[in-house]
């Protein structure tokens, strides 16, 4: 869900080789905790899909790194221009 935006339950099951009803008691806790929220989409048969998305709330389960990834560019690109390819590369 984070990399996709909203799945349902068949499509989760799926991926994660367990069963939709599974996978939909894990929703529905997740569901209580406020980490997950859906969306209902009608099917031409039978009942509404639920579309999982996450919330905000679940946002400190996946830290940002950006400082690191920055750094580590930054390092890289020193080691292979030296400071003054650094210098150049920020001033342009």
């Amino acid at each position: 869900m984070k990399q996709e935006g909203c799945l349902d339950a068949e499509t989760l099951a799926s991926r994660l080789e367990i069963t939709a009803m599974a996978v939909r008691q894990h929703l529905y806790a997740l569901h209580e905790e406020q980490l997950i929220t859906y969306q209902e989409e009608p099917r031409p048969m039978g009942r509404p899909a639920k579309l999982w998305q996450l919330t905000p709330a679940a946002d400190r389960f996946f830290p940002d790194r950006y400082a690191e990834l920055a750094l580590g560019l930054i390092n890289s690109v020193k080691e292979v221009f030296g400071e003054a390819g650094l210098y150049k590369l920020l001033n342009n």
